[in-house]
């Protein structure tokens, strides 16, 4: 049995009450543009280290994770300021000019990932609701797994295979 903490309406409650200033908080566009100029510099100097050396491919690696970071907070507006006038008319200021620019590099479409990463916060925790991105199962839908998928399951959650694979 799942005990609520709170009820339909007061979640309700707190969405409508946090809603205002969700994406108001920045006081300017400078330490968005600093951080993305830092990471685009590092990610040049990692892609001619590792024409020097194979070792620095795990260097890359990071730079294209602090990318997929950026990525994602641009799909949630949150990575540049959007003023409340832009957020009324639908707008999203630089965060969606960036978020495409870093599609290829992140392997992700930004519409896709957008709406179907949004839905995954509205039921995350949520077990009475479907989340298609959902990696993690209840104990009663394990138990109902035949031995081979119990199996599966436990090699797929094994950190060294599931956050490669992620």
């Amino acid at each position: 049995m799942v005990k609520e903490l709170y009820s339909k309406n007061e979640i309700d409650e707190i969405k409508i009450a946090i809603k205002p200033y969700k994406n108001f908080y920045l006081e300017s566009n400078r330490k968005p543009f600093y951080y993305l100029s830092i990471s685009i510099i590092v990610y040049l100097i990692s892609i001619y280290a590792c024409k020097k050396s194979k070792y620095f491919v795990i260097f890359f690696s990071l730079v294209t994770i602090r990318f997929f970071m950026i990525f994602h907070d641009c799909c949630h507006n949150s990575f540049f300021k959007v003023t409340e006038e832009q957020h009324k008319l639908g707008l999203r200021g630089y965060n969606k000019i960036v978020a495409e620019i870093l599609e290829p590099l992140v392997g992700f479409d930004e519409f896709k990932w957008r709406t179907c990463h949004a839905h995954h916060h509205e039921v995350h925790g949520n077990i009475s609701e479907f989340d298609s991105s959902r990696t993690v199962i209840s104990i009663r839908e394990f138990n109902e797994l035949n031995l081979f998928k119990k199996v599966g399951y436990r090699i797929f959650r094994t950190p060294f295979i599931f956050f490669p694979l992620v």
